[in-house]
């Protein structure tokens, strides 16, 4: 089934992001996504980026070079910027992390990451969507975790991911993708970004618009989904409240509903504090309390 997986989003990718030259893949596990890349007859891109721990890269490495007779593949051995001409001499590139520097010069026409960015803690999260505002390229797909239940967070180190930078606009938000709940009793967001760069961001007011839309819809995974878009675009905090609120009731809160209670908590302004901070201490306390009593960041069911 994994080649199935693998093989479903490879094809939204080709469907959304065109053709792209040169893919990078963060976390590219032991190379058989990237193996459909190479071998798909819609379209193959020049040279595929695989960022990951060397030990991973050493599977990719053993997998790919078994798959491909005379593979063209490089190693990166220090954070020496590399140039694209250089690297478009290659079908393969493997990139350890701590030397992920030596990208820095390298234009992404698309950049992957499924199944792992869930199990990074927050500060892991922060690192990579600062890199993808750094870094050049155009789009994003995720296809990771999304609205667990709070008390079983199975897999997951952070509790809201990913949330690029508002330089990203979303092209394609879907919440449990019907391929993948054929696989998983989890829940899932396949996501496609866009970097604009747009500055100044999406404007208060459109932000305010688009909420006003999406409170009059059944809350569900989708609304959700929506919801945590508009939180990622520079929100302001009385939607985040309002959201706030209305996710704690729900039967399973999700656990996004724990980012929302920490932000409000840790940069709500005064006069937010004054009329909601009672309040906002109680949902913050009761929330800590259910993450305490759960698991997380376990394989088990």
């Amino acid at each position: 089934m994994c080649f199935f997986f693998h093989l479903s989003y490879l094809l939204q990718c080709l469907t959304w992001a065109a053709k792209p030259d040169i893919v990078c893949e963060i976390g590219g596990g032991y190379g058989a996504p990237a193996r459909l890349w190479l071998l798909n007859s819609v379209h193959q891109p020049k040279t595929y980026v695989i960022v990951d721990f060397p030990e991973s890269l050493f599977f990719a490495e053993v997998f790919l070079r078994s798959n491909f007779d005379g593979l063209t593949l490089h190693y990166v051995t220090d954070a020496k910027p590399l140039e694209l001409d250089f690297v478009h001499q290659f079908r393969v590139v493997l990139c350890p992390i701590h030397h992920l520097d030596a990208l820095n010069r390298l234009r992404f026409d698309l950049v992957i990451n499924t199944g792992s960015m869930q199990e990074m803690t927050e500060e892991w999260i922060d690192f990579w969507m600062l890199w993808l505002k750094r870094q050049d390229c155009r789009f994003f797909y995720s296809l990771n975790y999304f609205g667990q239940p709070l008390n079983f967070l199975a897999e997951s180190g952070n509790v809201w991911s990913p949330r690029p930078t508002p330089e990203w606009a979303a092209r394609m938000l879907r919440f449990n993708p019907p391929f993948t709940m054929q696989q998983s009793n989890r829940n899932f967001a396949e996501l496609l970004y866009e970097k604009t760069g747009a500055s100044p961001p999406t404007s208060p007011t459109a932000l305010d618009a688009r909420f006003k839309q999406a409170r009059e819809r059944f809350l569900n995974g989708q609304m959700l989904l929506e919801c945590m878009d508009i939180v990622r675009l520079n929100a302001g905090e009385e939607i985040m409240w309002e959201l706030l609120q209305r996710v704690i009731d729900l039967r399973a809160v999700p656990k996004e509903a724990y980012f929302l209670a920490e932000t409000l908590r840790k940069t709500g302004s005064e006069q937010f504090r004054r009329l909601h901070g009672e309040k906002l201490t109680e949902i913050a306390a009761r929330l800590q309390q259910v993450r305490a009593l759960g698991r997380e960041n376990t394989y088990s069911n």
